[in-house]
This record gives C-alpha cells, sequence and structure tokens, in this order.
C-alpha cells in the first residue's frame, strides 16, 4: 500500500512540472489565411482583359471577415481614372473592384495605396471575327483583311501594334519571306450601324499580294514593354499559281508510271449493256477513245485547236488533235499509236487561266498506251439467214487478223436449249469434253 501512494504521489508530481510547459508553447498559425504566395499586393499585376477585376491584398485584417461592399475604399485604395464599378470585401485581408464595363483597350490604370502604386494596362481584345478566316481556302488576289472586334479601339494603336509578314507556301520557314512595313498598308473603320455593334477595320494592302505566299498578321495585345507574348496571328494563304497538279490517262484507262513514263492500259474492252441482266453474256463494247488528261490548280480558258497546236508541243506529232476542257481539267485526244513514248511539253506562260494568269512553271510528261484487248462479239443475238445465199454474220471486234467461226445447226423444236438466251453463250474450247454416261440428257429424257 505504500508503494502505491508514493508512485501515484510521483505521477501527479510529474504532471504538475510537465502542464507549465505545455502552457507557455506557442500557438500554431492559422491556416486559413488569404495571402499571395509570390508576395503580390495587386493581381493582376500587369495587364488587365475586358472584364478582370482588381484584387488588392493587405497584411493584416483590413475588412470585415464575412466580406461585403466597401462604401469608403479610398480609405484604402485608388484608381486612376476612376471607371464605374463596385468595391467589395472577400475577407478581411482581400479588397476587390468589379468594373460594371469592360476596361477600354490599351486603357492605363493606376493603382494608388497609401505605400505603393502599381499601373495596369488594358490589353487589346482579339479579333470576334476575321474575314478570310484562319484556315480558310486560298484567296484570290488578296489586297485586304478585315478585323471585327467586340468594342472600338484606337485606329493608331491597332496599326502600331499589327504587322504583317509575306511567306513562300507553306509557309513554314520564313526562308524568302519579307515584313511588310507601315508604308505597304493602312487601316481603316468601317461605320457601324449602331452604338451596340462590333466595330469592323480593314487592313487594305497598297498591292495585291501575289499567288503562292502566305500572309501572317500578327498583333500585339498591348504597347507595354514586357508584354510583347500577348499576340494575335492569323494566316491567310493566296491563290495557288497556276499550273499542272496531275497528269493522267483518263476514265476507262488505267495508268502507271514506270521510269517516269505514264503508261495507259484499257481498263477492259468487253462491258455489259446498259439495262442487261446480270449474269448475262457481255456484249461488244468500243474501244476507249485514246486521250490524256490535265489536271490544273484553275480553270483554264478556252481554248481552240490552233491555239491546243501552239501551246501543247507534242512530240512525236499526232494526228487529228482535239482538245476538251472540263472546268479544271484539259483533255488532249489524238490518234495516239500503241506501243510508243510520246513526249508533252507545255512552256511557262504558253496557257493561262480564266483570271488571265499566265503557266507558273514549265510542264513535262512522257506517256504511252498500251495495246488494246483483242475483242470480238455478235452485234445481234438472233437473226434470219439465208442458206444458200450470202453468209455474213453480225460480228463486232478489233486486233483479230482472221477468226475461226464454227456453225452449229440446232432444231427449231428442239428444247434442249430452250430457251435461247438473249445474248450469246460462252463456251471454254479448252475444257474436256463429258466422259461416256455423262453427256447432258434430251430435254425428252430429263425427269
Amino acid at each position: 500500500m505504500k508503494r502505491f501512494l508514493l508512485a501515484f504521489s510521483l505521477t501527479m508530481a510529474g504532471l504538475a512540472l510537465s502542464f507549465p510547459l505545455y502552457a507557455e508553447a506557442p500557438a500554431t498559425a492559422p491556416f486559413d489565411q488569404l495571402r499571395r504566395a509570390d508576395g503580390a499586393r495587386v493581381v493582376p499585376e500587369k495587364f488587365l482583359r475586358s472584364w478582370d477585376p482588381i484584387t488588392i491584398f493587405f497584411e493584416a485584417d483590413s475588412g470585415p471577415k464575412a466580406g461585403g461592399p466597401e462604401d469608403a475604399p479610398q480609405k484604402f485604395a485608388t484608381l486612376s481614372p476612376e471607371p464605374a464599378g463596385e468595391w467589395r470585401w472577400v475577407g478581411a485581408r482581400a479588397l476587390q473592384f468589379r468594373p460594371a464595363e469592360p476596361w477600354k483597350p490599351l486603357q492605363r490604370v493606376t493603382v494608388k495605396m497609401p505605400s505603393v502604386a502599381t499601373r495596369l494596362v488594358a490589353l487589346l481584345p482579339t479579333p470576334s471575327s476575321t474575314a478570310p478566316a484562319d484556315g480558310a481556302d486560298p484567296v484570290a488576289d488578296l489586297d485586304q483583311i478585315v478585323l471585327t472586334f467586340p468594342e472600338p479601339v484606337d485606329v493608331t494603336a491597332l496599326a502600331r501594334l499589327a504587322s504583317i509578314e509575306l511567306r513562300p507556301a507553306p509557309g513554314i520557314s520564313p526562308q524568302g519571306g519579307q515584313t511588310l512595313t507601315a508604308a505597304d498598308y493602312d487601316v481603316r473603320p468601317l461605320e457601324r450601324a449602331e452604338r451596340s455593334a462590333a466595330q469592323t477595320y480593314v487592313v487594305r494592302l497598297r498591292e495585291a499580294i501575289r499567288d503562292g505566299r502566305v500572309a501572317i498578321l500578327r498583333l500585339k495585345l498591348a504597347d507595354e514593354p514586357g508584354l510583347d507574348d500577348e499576340t494575335f496571328e492569323l494566316r491567310v494563304r493566296t491563290a495557288t499559281p497556276f499550273a499542272v497538279t496531275e497528269a493522267s490517262c483518263g476514265r476507262g484507262w488505267n495508268g502507271d508510271k514506270l521510269d517516269d513514263v505514264l503508261r495507259c492500259a484499257s481498263s477492259g474492252s468487253l462491258a455489259s449493256s446498259e439495262g442487261e441482266e446480270e449474269g448475262a453474256a457481255p456484249t461488244y463494247q468500243p474501244a476507249n477513245r485514246r486521250r490524256l488528261t490535265l489536271t490544273f490548280s484553275a480553270a483554264p480558258e478556252q481554248l481552240d485547236i490552233l491555239g491546243a497546236r501552239e501551246a501543247l508541243r507534242i512530240s512525236p506529232p499526232v494526228d487529228d488533235l482535239s482538245v476538251e476542257i472540263d472546268r479544271q481539267r484539259l483533255k488532249i485526244f489524238g490518234k495516239f499509236l500503241s506501243d510508243r513514248v510520246y513526249e508533252l511539253s507545255i512552256a511557262p506562260g504558253a496557257l493561262k487561266d480564266v483570271r488571265k494568269r499566265p503557266m507558273a512553271t514549265r510542264f513535262t510528261q512522257r506517256f504511252a498506251f498500251d495495246r488494246d484487248k483483242p475483242a470480238l462479239a455478235f452485234d445481234a443475238a438472233s437473226g434470219i439467214v439465208e442458206r444458200f445465199g450470202p453468209q455474213l454474220l453480225p460480228l463486232r471486234g478489233r486486233d483479230y487478223d482472221h477468226a475461226d467461226i464454227r456453225i452449229h445447226a440446232i432444231d427449231p423444236l428442239s428444247r434442249d436449249f430452250w430457251p435461247f438466251p438473249d445474248s450469246g453463250v460462252e463456251t471454254e474450247d479448252a475444257a474436256a469434253p463429258p466422259l461416256p454416261g455423262n453427256e447432258p440428257k434430251h430435254w425428252n429424257e430429263a425427269a
């Protein structure tokens, strides 16, 4: 019993000694303080966007902890110039000004506090729309770019902040490009229909940009030092120079290139007639007319045969040359011989498009036509032939010097071949005949 009381008394003494030490420990800092990690007192620090609020941070509690409107903000800070808006506490240490209207582009706003002043600049808004739009189809005779802003901006400042760079297409590398000066273009505002409407400005070029270029319009959003990274960029492509983009054999021909020679082979001379039932025997079709089709970057102007012979240099010469224009394609017809290599050359400026632009570069193409596939077919499915008269058959074909025609008499009253087909029956002459006992049965034996 004595030992227990002694131990209990020592324990109580230890608690008594440790208690004062615990009471004197410093209190931990609260974690709910509103404070910028970078030490900034005014946010934003450099620039303002259209509806950005301005927030001022204080080192100690200066307003109500629950927040609320501030009726006398001049005791803490002032704005110069002072726009319409509301001052409101967002905590005990943060006072915020919320503008009633968007900041005027490029306007300087000074935030003054008892110990420091901060200067902010309102950024130029990015255009809400452009003409041409970014990534639009190539434009012919590009002589102006239209920019539309939600609010009016200073024309002088807009011209000062804009720059135009021209690059060769596709516009990836600046090599071979140039930067236009202020004397190469001017900026003009267009009248607005009403005060609340968007404001449109026209960047008018002194000279139209020639074809094959990419115009890059860059617009700085502020003229304040240190804000060069805030830019708007628009890329506009001009029309492709007038040139040949493709050479093909045309419809009905298969074209393959071998050693830079375009070889044209017929895609098939036997084709089913229109309205013929599926599975019926093919009928004769004439060989496709030989031609060379050139596709241009723009529609060429109309060309007569005299102009074609002057512009199209074909070697060796071709008889019965004719041309036909179909939108952006030029079809060249002629009696091109088989297994002969031709060369077509078009000099720069020999042809013009509908905009009177001369052909920009020389075009040369070697081509040849393979022999047509031999074909032979009856020109009629039925008919009457005199037994002792001239033996003429309605056949049509090509590329055969002679044909082995065998005629077998068929009893018209026999039903072995009934019903007679509308077209001829193709047989496989190389196939073995049926063995004895496997011959087709007569119609009266079948059942």
